[in-house]
């Protein structure tokens, strides 16, 4: 109701600009419907920004609703569900199922866990992302960065990384990721890693191996 009711007022200016604009000319029949036009497109224009900054403020809504916290052993079936789930857009890009984080049985995340650190994002109660890392010889080792399908392109997976960085501060960081998972590598150079080595697990399958604050291992 409000929008037609803004729509109508933008008809009317229109209508009101053509008139003057028509009678200042001596053309009404041209600018009329001029200005009719002129007011159904500056109505248009109002409605798509006030969708866009809806979209917006829907956004900060929900990343301010979620929180970063330390996962307990209880909630490590359902990352590694999350896990299964998450990976299925990686292992698309190489048309089959092989790949490490499809295959990671539980006993396999229960040592991880108990030997470096494992972090949930939490929305309403369901986890809907995840990020590990243990740290050796001055080096932070993160991996199993997932955000589920459903909450991705919401800065989410940036969020998860400066969380787990965040614990082991001012730490040299290394983690690695395939060779096509094209918007892990660019999310990576935008939070400052550099690639420094590739290796080969397979004939499909490169590692691209990036690391952050070269300079602060000891």
């Amino acid at each position: 109701m409000k929008n037609n009711k803004q729509q109508s007022t933008m008809i009317c200016m229109g209508l009101i600009l053509g008139l003057c604009m028509g009678v200042s000319l001596h053309n009404i029949g041209l600018w009329l419907p001029i200005g009719i036009c002129l007011g159904v497109c500056l109505g248009a224009c109002m409605e798509k920004q006030k969708k866009k900054k809806q979209i917006v403020e829907e956004e900060y809504i929900s990343m301010n609703m979620v929180k970063i916290e330390k996962a307990d052993r209880k909630d490590l079936e359902e990352i590694l569900k999350l896990q299964y789930l998450a990976y299925q857009s990686e292992a698309a890009l190489f048309g089959n199922k092989d790949i490490p984080p499809l295959k990671q049985t539980i006993d396999e995340v229960i040592e991880e866990y108990e030997q470096g650190l494992i972090l949930k994002m939490v929305d309403d109660g369901m986890i809907i992302g995840s990020i590990r890392a243990r740290e050796a010889d001055g080096t932070v080792y993160i991996g199993k960065l997932m955000v589920h399908p459903d909450h991705r392109r919401k800065g989410y997976g940036r969020r998860l990384l400066e969380a787990i960085e965040g614990y082991y501060s001012g730490k040299r960081y290394e983690l690695f990721t395939s060779t096509k998972s094209i918007n892990n590598i660019r999310l990576y150079q935008n939070s400052g890693y550099k690639e420094f080595n590739r290796r080969i697990f397979k004939d499909d399958l490169i590692f691209v191996y990036m690391e952050k604050n070269k300079e602060s291992k000891v």
